[in-house]
């Protein structure tokens, strides 16, 4: 089995590349902390490169999910959805699903010029387009700028994550936007004072974490109530 790991949690950002046949084939580690977010993409593709695999011969993703900050932890579990999307059998139809006509989808193909060719054709036929889905490798995106290039990156990973989180359970609070939301009601500038629910069970499962979350909330003037049961 091959398994690409990667950790944003802390200070350091880390990809590996582990063959449980022979161990490690590749792993690099870069101290930081901050810039995460703008130093994993590449550095997952410089692991690959070393290991010599690509991502359709991975067999799992795995990301550290804590102990760490928010946003550590958002940049890793992001970065491994995006692979997830591109590495799909089903890609294309999900990449037409999460992006419309804003982000193009390009079959798995070896890296050369011709890809190179192909996604410039793509660039200059399609101008509401910010980059394409790489079948099988990831992502690219383009812009008039390199940091227009990484604000574009950066978008298309947080709407693949977005798109891929939007069917999750309730069951744990490893949710991208459930924990954006809580971020938002608890950062001081009171942007709202009422989350809506269909039932308490869609907004925590598990009665200790819900009363947990619920508490927090309150604490910052926000309020959960749910449209299918008695107000809490």
């Amino acid at each position: 089995m091959r398994v690409l790991a990667i950790d944003t949690a802390l200070e350091a950002c880390s990809a590996a590349v582990l063959d449980t046949n022979s161990g490690i084939a590749a792993s690099e580690t870069v101290a930081m902390t901050r810039g995460h977010a703008e130093a994993v993409t590449p550095l997952i593709a410089r692991v690959m490169s070393a290991a010599a695999i690509e991502f359709v011969d991975l067999d799992r993703i795995a990301v550290t999910t804590g102990p760490g900050s928010f946003t550590g932890l958002r940049v890793g579990i992001s970065a491994a959805r995006g692979i997830a999307l591109a590495a799909a059998a089903d890609g294309e139809e999900l990449t037409r699903q999460c992006f419309g006509d804003r982000v193009a989808w390009v079959p798995w193909r070896r890296p050369g010029f011709q890809l190179g060719l192909d996604i410039a054709a793509i660039a200059a036929a399609s101008p509401q387009a910010i980059g394409v889905i790489l079948g099988g490798h990831g992502i690219t995106a383009w812009g008039a700028t390199s940091a227009e290039c990484e604000a574009r990156s950066l978008e298309i990973i947080r709407t693949a994550a977005e798109f891929i989180e939007a069917g999750a359970s309730a069951s744990d609070d490893r949710r991208l936007v459930f924990q954006q939301m809580i971020e938002r009601a608890c950062d001081g500038e009171h942007s709202f004072d009422l989350i809506v629910v269909h039932s308490y069970s869609r907004f925590f499962r598990e009665a200790f974490e819900q009363e947990f979350y619920l508490r927090k909330l309150a604490k910052h003037g926000v309020r959960v109530v749910s449209i299918t049961q008695p107000v809490r």
